[in-house]
C-alpha cells in the first residue's frame, strides 16, 4: 500500500519525504494486498501528481480523490489485474486508469460494502471519472499518455471514449502534438485512426504535429507523418516557419549528432517532395484545371483533349499543397470555378458529384452555388447522384447548397436549386434557413422565390 504527503488521517504517513512512498499497515482501515487476491480494500486518499524517482515495482493501489472516488488509478504487482512497468518514474497519475479484468474491484471500508467495477458492461475501461477532464495544467489524461509515448495507456483511453481532438487549455495543443514530443509512431497512429486532426495548428503558436516532430528531432515520426496522404508541409507557424524550415532550429554548428539528424530530416522532406511531384504527374486533369495562366475555354479544351486521349481517372483526389484546391477532384475544381464546359465533359465521363473536398466536406453543388454558377448547377441537377446530395449539409456550418447560393445573393443559382426540388426548411448550425439568410442580407427577390418555391424541370430555367 502507498501513502502520500497529503495522506488520509487513517493512512500511515510515507516513510520518506517527497512524492509517493511505501508505508506500513494503516490503523486497521486498510488491509494489505495479498498476492493473487481477487479484491482490494482501500480508503479515500489524495494522490500526488507524479511518482517519486525512488518508486520501483511495488504492490500498490491508489484510490483517486477526484470525480470518481471509487476508481483505482493504478495497480502494480502480481495481482493479475494490470501491470505498469516498475521502471517508469514520474508518471502522471491522471491517465493511469488501466484496462483490467472485470473481476478486479475495490471495496471501500464503510458501513455498506461498495463494489466499484473497473470495466463497464462492454468490458471497456469505465469513464465514470471523466476521461476528458483536464488537470490543473489544462491537460487531459490522453494528452499526458500521448506525451509519454505510452501506446497501451493511449489505446485504453481511446477505448474509454477519450477525445483525440481535444485541445489543452493553455496553447490549444492536441494529443497528437504531445505524441510528436514523445516520438512514438504507434501512439500517433492510434490517435490518427481515432480521428485526430493531422494538420491541426495550435492556436497559440500555429505549430502542427509535423512541425513539433521536426522540432523535437524525431525522424521516425516525421517519416510516418510525411507518409500520410493529407499531410500539409506548406503550413506556417505563427512565427513564420514551415516544418522543413524548423530542421536544425536551435542546433549548434559544432553539434555533429544534431547535424547528422538534420541531414536525415532534410532527406525525408526531399523524398516527400519527389513523391508529391510524382503524384501530380499522374493527375493531368487536375493540373489542367488549376492552370492559372489558362483561360476558362482553354482549360475546358484541355480537359476534353485529355479525356479523349484516354485519361479517364476523373475522380482522383489532389494532394494537400495549401493551394486552395487541396483534396479536390477535377469536378470539384471545375464546379467551384464555374467551368461549365469542363463540368459537362467530366460528368459525361462519369465523374462522381457526391465526392467531398478536403476543407469543408463540400460537394460540387456547394461549390457551384457559393460561386453563383447557375449553369453548373443545372448540369449537376440533371446528372446521376444529384438527388443524394442536393440537401447535403456541410459539417462546418450546416449549410446546404441552397444556403450557399443565398449567402451572397445569387438568385439564378438559388432558382435552379429550388426548381430542382431542394428542401427550403433545413437550418444551418446558426439556426437559419436559406430564407432567413436572404432576409438578413436584404435579398427580397430570393425571399419571394423561396416563399413560392415552384416545382418545375430545372433544365427549362432561364440561363444564369
Amino acid at each position: 500500500m502507498f501513502g502520500t504527503p497529503w495522506h488520509h488521517e487513517d493512512v500511515a504517513r510515507a516513510q520518506h519525504d517527497g512524492g509517493l512512498g511505501p508505508v506500513d499497515r494503516a490503523k486497521g482501515d486498510v488491509e494489505l494486498t495479498v498476492e493473487y487476491e481477487e479484491e482490494f480494500v482501500g480508503v479515500l486518499m489524495h494522490v500526488p501528481d507524479v511518482f517519486a524517482q525512488s518508486v520501483r515495482d511495488p504492490y500498490v493501489i491508489v484510490v483517486h480523490a477526484g470525480h470518481d472516488p471509487g476508481a483505482i488509478d493504478l495497480i502494480e504487482g502480481p495481482q493479475r489485474c494490470g501491470q505498469v512497468h516498475g521502471s517508469i518514474s514520474h508518471v502522471p497519475l491522471s491517465f493511469m486508469s488501466l484496462i483490467v479484468p472485470a473481476h478486479c474491484y475495490l471495496r471501500l471500508p464503510n458501513d455498506e460494502e461498495t463494489t466499484m467495477p473497473m470495466t463497464d458492461s462492454d468490458g471497456r475501461p469505465s469513464t465514470a471519472g471523466g476521461v476528458n477532464d483536464k488537470d490543473e495544467q489544462g491537460l487531459t489524461a490522453l494528452h499526458r499518455a500521448s506525451g509519454l509515448g505510452d501506446p497501451s495507456a493511449v489505446r485504453g483511453l481511446l477505448q474509454g471514449d477519450a477525445d483525440p481532438a481535444i485541445l489543452d487549455s493553455r496553447t490549444g495543443a492536441s494529443p497528437l502534438h504531445h505524441a510528436a514530443q514523445s516520438g512514438s509512431v504507434e501512439v500517433a497512429a492510434l490517435l490518427l485512426e481515432a480521428g485526430a486532426f493531422l494538420n491541426l495548428q495550435a492556436p497559440r503558436n500555429g505549430v502542427t504535429p509535423l512541425m513539433a516532430a521536426v522540432w523535437y528531432r524525431m525522424p521516425a515520426l516525421v517519416a510516418f507523418l510525411l507518409q500520410q496522404p493529407e499531410i500539409d508541409v506548406e503550413q506556417r507557424a505563427l512565427f513564420g516557419a514551415t516544418a522543413a524550415e524548423l530542421i536544425g532550429f536551435g542546433a549548434s554548428a559544432d553539434d555533429e549528432g544534431a547535424q547528422r539528424q538534420s541531414d536525415q530530416l532534410r532527406a525525408l522532406f526531399a523524398d516527400y517532395a519527389q513523391r508529391r511531384d510524382g503524384q501530380l504527374a499522374t493527375q493531368p486533369l487536375f493540373v489542367a484545371l488549376t492552370d492559372a495562366g489558362a483561360s476558362t475555354a482553354d482549360r475546358a479544351s484541355r480537359v476534353r483533349e485529355l479525356l479523349d486521349a484516354g485519361h479517364r481517372e476523373v475522380d482522383t483526389v489532389s494532394p494537400v499543397l495549401s493551394s486552395g484546391s487541396d483534396g479536390h477532384t477535377p469536378l470539384l475544381v471545375a464546379a467551384r470555378d464555374g467551368d461549365t464546359e469542363a463540368v459537362a465533359a467530366l460528368l459525361a465521363a462519369g465523374a462522381d458529384q457526391t465526392a467531398v473536398d478536403h476543407y469543408m466536406a463540400a460537394v460540387p453543388a456547394h461549390k457551384a452555388a457559393y460561386g453563383g454558377h447557375a449553369g453548373v448547377l443545372r448540369l449537376l441537377a440533371g446528372a446521376p447522384g444529384f438527388d443524394s446530395i442536393k440537401n447535403a449539409q456541410g459539417p462546418y456550418n450546416g449549410y446546404t447548397p441552397l444556403h450557399d447560393a443565398v449567402w451572397h445573393g445569387h438568385f439564378a443559382a438559388a432558382e435552379v436549386l429550388v426548381h430542382a426540388g431542394v428542401r427550403t426548411d433545413l437550418t444551418g448550425l446558426d439556426g437559419r434557413t436559406a430564407a432567413d439568410l436572404a432576409r438578413q442580407h436584404g435579398y427580397q427577390e430570393i425571399v419571394d422565390l423561396l416563399q413560392t418555391a415552384p416545382s418545375v424541370n430545372p433544365l427549362t430555367l432561364r440561363q444564369g
